[in-house]
C-alpha cells in the first residue's frame, strides 16, 4: 500500500518502528522518507530509524510548528471530483487495492445518514467506535457525530470486556458488521439505551 500511494511520510508508534526500517533497509519502501512518532521511541529505535535513512519527527514539534505557521486552505481548489481520502479493501481475495473515494462520493454517504431513516439526534448520540478508520463506514460515522454534535468513545479491543464498556459509555449508536453483531449480543443488555444498529 505504502508503494502503490507513493507514500513519503507514515506516522507510526514506537512498536512499528522495527518493521518500518527493516522494510526500508531491503529497498521494498521506495518512496517512505519521512517517519512521525507518535509517542515516544526508545534510543534504540531513535538510531535504527536514522541509520535507514528517514527523516523523523515529533507529532507533539509538529503539532507546535502547524500552530505558529498557518496555512490558508482556501486557497486549494477542491471540486466535486477531488479525491477525499483512499479506503483499501481487506485483501482476502488478492492484494488490497485502494479505492479512490471523491468528495462527492462522501457527501452523498453523509446526505444520505443525513436524510434517510436514522434520525440523527443533534448532541444527543454517542457512539462506540470499535471497527478501525480504515472502514470507510466507520468514518461516515465519525463525520457524522462531529457534524451533529455527538460523542465518541474509542473501544481498545478487548472484546471480553465490551459488556463493561457498554456499561460506562452508555452508547446510543454501535456501528457493526453483522458477524461481529452476533458475537457481541450478550453486551447490549448491558447498553439498552442502544437504539441504532447499524450493519
Amino acid at each position: 500500500m505504502l508503494n502503490q500511494t507513493k507514500t513519503t511520510t507514515l506516522a507510526l508508534t514506537d512498536s512499528h518502528i522495527e518493521l518500518i526500517c527493516d522494510l526500508k533497509q531491503k529497498g521494498q519502501l521506495e518512496y517512505l522518507l519521512n517517519l512521525i512518532y507518535m509517542d515516544d521511541i526508545s534510543q534504540e529505535h531513535a538510531r535504527l530509524a536514522k541509520d535507514s535513512g528517514f527523516i523523523t519527527y515529533k507529532m507533539e514539534s509538529l503539532i507546535k510548528f502547524g500552530a505558529n505557521n498557518p496555512v490558508d486552505y482556501t486557497k486549494r481548489k477542491i471540486n466535486d471530483d477531488t479525491i477525499w481520502t483512499l479506503c483499501y479493501t481487506s485483501g482476502t481475495t488478492g492484494d488490497p487495492k485502494g479505492v479512490m473515494i471523491t468528495q462527492k462520493n462522501f457527501c452523498s454517504m453523509m446526505a444520505a445518514i443525513s436524510m434517510g431513516s436514522f434520525n440523527y439526534v443533534p448532541r444527543k448520540e454517542t457512539v462506540l467506535s470499535y471497527l478501525p478508520l480504515a472502514h470507510v463506514a466507520e468514518r461516515c460515522i465519525y463525520f457524522s457525530t462531529f457534524y451533529y454534535g455527538g460523542k465518541i468513545a474509542c473501544f481498545y479491543g478487548d472484546k471480553k470486556k465490551l459488556t463493561a464498556v457498554c456499561g460506562i459509555v452508555k452508547p446510543t449508536i454501535f456501528l457493526s458488521v453483522p458477524r461481529l453483531i452476533i458475537t457481541y449480543q450478550p453486551a447490549f443488555r448491558y447498553a439498552p439505551q442502544i437504539k441504532k444498529c447499524v450493519t
